[in-house]
């Protein structure tokens, strides 16, 4: 492998060191995020989601009894509006 010159590996560093700078500027403008923040917001937006989607049956089972098929219809999609919205509020209305 050859010798790398001194200009051409100090054209690198100035290269590395700006992309860098531009880098650390795009985070400050919150242009980039962390993969780490990432995953764990949609970690905690997932079993959000799934807590509220677990609660139903025993939030709606007591109503849907001797209802007709319209009625359970509009009485779930009622209630699963709601519990989704509520993730949506409890993000802080983000979504």
């Amino acid at each position: 492998m050859p010798m790398e010159s001194m200009e051409s590996a100090r054209r690198r560093k100035e290269i590395a060191l700006a992309d860098l700078r531009e880098m650390e500027a795009r985070r400050r403008r919150g242009e980039l995020i962390e993969t780490v923040a990432v995953r764990r917001q949609w970690a905690d937006g997932l079993a959000a989601i799934r807590d509220r989607m677990l609660m139903l049956p025993d939030r709606v089972g007591a109503m849907l009894s001797r209802r007709d098929e319209a009625d359970v219809r509009a009485i779930l999609r009622a209630e699963l509006e709601a519990a989704l919205r509520a993730v949506v509020d409890d993000a802080g209305g983000q979504g």
